[in-house]
């Protein structure tokens, strides 16, 4: 898992272990076979652009794409799998900190 990977990166196995069960109660229905929560949290980013960015989901709907499509790599990892690591970091802190509502406003 890229979430358990950048945890144990950054500290012992023991903090690694509890960082992750607490992610888990945060984040845990991502990863559910009905992935209720994904679903959930990216119908709810779909809305947020529609709101903050109208040309963009414009173009979005024009070529009939859901934010599905890109929001699931990101949601999945907790953006633990992006090119910069510090952005990488920067972001897993807002998520640890702010939880599902520093998700959606990263």
């Amino acid at each position: 898992s890229f979430v358990a990977g950048a945890i144990m990166m950054l500290c012992d196995e023991e903090t690694a272990f509890w960082t992750f069960a607490a992610l888990m109660k945060k984040f845990g229905n991502y990863y559910l076979p009905s992935m209720d929560g994904l679903l959930k949290d990216t119908k709810l980013f779909g809305k947020l652009i529609d709101l903050a960015f109208p040309a963009v989901a414009s173009h979005l709907n024009a070529n009939k794409m859901e934010a599905l499509l890109f929001t699931s790599k990101w949601f999945l990892t907790l953006f633990t799998e992006m090119n910069d690591w510090r952005t990488s970091l920067h972001m897993f802190d807002i998520l640890c900190c702010q939880g599902r509502t520093g998700l959606l406003r990263v």
